[in-house]
């Protein structure tokens, strides 16, 4: 079941529950009746104060209880007459739940009587069982007719007498009629003088199943558990949903990590060429432009391939043609700083930039470079051609220079670092001490002091 429907049937059914009880305890009433045939205990009490003759007889007379009294005022200050219907049980009757009591009752009088009724609880701490003056007294006053009819008295109609009160100190709900613990019903007539009777043929005790307020209070809490157990259920849940919406939130940030990494690693390789290990030109263009962005910088660019590279691979097969390749790369990377770009750019040609070096820095690293080569076991050589970076002239046009450069060493006869024959008046500061590569008979040069440094136009 959907976790909304779950929700939605246990309000209903507490909604359900709620108007059951409801309409049972309204509708669906309980009640007792105390007759002749079911109490045949029967008391009277009568008065007779310093030597007067008043007095009363309680009987079971034709199904109904009867008391016949005859007052003498003439001693007796205030004379009664009761008629007191103890409850068979040894325990306590719990009338708790009473709405009304509805009583038969009918008296000699023509005009009609004035009858107190009274009932009479245990109070918890202030009763004891065989003392009667202890007991509370919860009293009505009813109006009783010359016919035998029913008179209702309903429970807020009922007082507790000041002088029981006071007599006990009670106060708050203690001093409130009760009907939890009740041990006698009691029926008093106060006449000032003469003789008369009155009649009770029932008592009959209804209310509600369950009483109001103690319904009402049942279903304050039902429903506060009801939701405080929804409350915590939820919670739970949520809870749960959290913690898996954490362990999903943290399983995808694990799998975007490695898809981060899996995915740098492949623009790294997207970067690199697979045999020699350096940047490609794709790699090449994004550091130029990640170096160029940090706010422009001077540099040298180196271009140079080996000499007769078809000639190597058909004479020495592929295998060696790549051998040779990865050779020069590790000669050329050994000898480069970390803010220096190395490339392959393409076949057997590769470029090498060098951040913030001078011209003749370049010469002398190309130089470096090819004696390496030339001095080596190597079956091989290497042409060079360097030109330099001017402000406002972007990396093709210098790339294109050094191409120029490359061109002209080859035409030189190779072997021998060229350089671009704008630069020229650069070339003056190459130390004397380097040796002079060959001269090419068939370029124009410009021959360099000591060092053999060539440019060509």
């Amino acid at each position: 079941m959907n976790s909304n429907y779950k929700h939605e049937f246990v309000i209903g059914s507490l909604l359900l529950a709620t108007l059951a009880l409801t309409l049972a305890n309204q509708y669906f009433k309980r009640s007792i009746e105390l007759t002749p045939k079911l109490s045949s205990v029967i008391g009277h009490t009568y008065e007779n104060v310093d030597g007067g003759n008043s007095q009363s007889i309680a009987e079971n007379v034709g199904g109904s209880y009867k008391i016949r009294y005859v007052f003498d005022a003439d001693v007796d200050a205030s004379p009664s007459a009761d008629l007191e219907l103890p409850s068979e049980k040894e325990t306590c009757m719990d009338l708790s739940w009473i709405d009304y009591f509805e009583i038969e009752i009918g008296s000699d009088m023509p005009e009609g009587d004035k009858i107190l009724f009274l009932v009479r609880s245990l109070e918890p701490g202030i009763s004891a069982k065989k003392d009667c003056p202890s007991q509370k007294f919860s009293e009505a006053l009813l109006t009783v007719s010359s016919e035998i009819e029913p008179v209702r008295i309903k429970r807020d109609q009922f007082v507790v007498p000041t002088w029981w009160k006071r007599k006990y100190s009670v106060e708050g709900d203690s001093a409130l009629p009760s009907f939890n613990m009740v041990e006698q019903f009691q029926f008093r007539t106060f006449k000032a003088n003469g003789a008369g009777k009155f009649v009770v043929r029932s008592i009959k005790c209804t209310g509600h199943w369950i009483n109001i307020e103690t319904l009402n209070k049942t279903l304050l809490w039902l429903w506060l558990g009801g939701v405080l157990i929804g409350c915590v259920i939820r919670v739970f849940k949520l809870k749960k949903k959290l913690h898996e919406k954490t362990a999903s939130a943290l399983e995808l940030q694990q799998h975007n990590n490695l898809l981060a990494s899996e995915s740098a690693t492949y623009q790294e390789l997207a970067r690199r060429d697979p045999l020699t290990g350096l940047l490609n030109r794709y790699g090449l263009e994004g550091k130029f432009e990640s170096l160029s962005s940090a706010g422009g910088f001077a540099y040298s660019l180196i271009v140079f391939d080996l000499d007769h590279f078809k000639q190597i691979n058909d004479t020495h097969g592929h295998c060696y043609g790549d051998r040779a390749l990865f050779d020069i790369a590790r000669i050329v990377k050994c000898r480069t700083g970390e803010s220096d770009i190395v490339a392959r750019w393409g076949g057997d040609e590769f470029i090498i930039i060098l951040n913030g070096q001078s011209l003749e820095d370049a010469y002398n690293f190309s130089e470096e470079i090819r004696q390496a080569v030339s001095q080596s076991d190597l079956d091989y050589t290497c042409s060079f051609g360097i030109s330099k970076s001017e402000t406002g002239v972007g990396l093709e046009t210098v790339l294109r220079n050094a191409d120029q450069a490359l061109y002209d060493a080859k035409g030189a006869g190779r072997d021998q670092v060229g350089v671009h024959q704008k630069h020229a008046q650069d070339t003056q500061n190459i130390s004397p001490s380097q040796p002079a590569p060959p001269t090419a008979p068939i370029l124009p040069t410009v021959e360099m002091p000591t060092s053999g440094f060539t440019v060509h136009s």
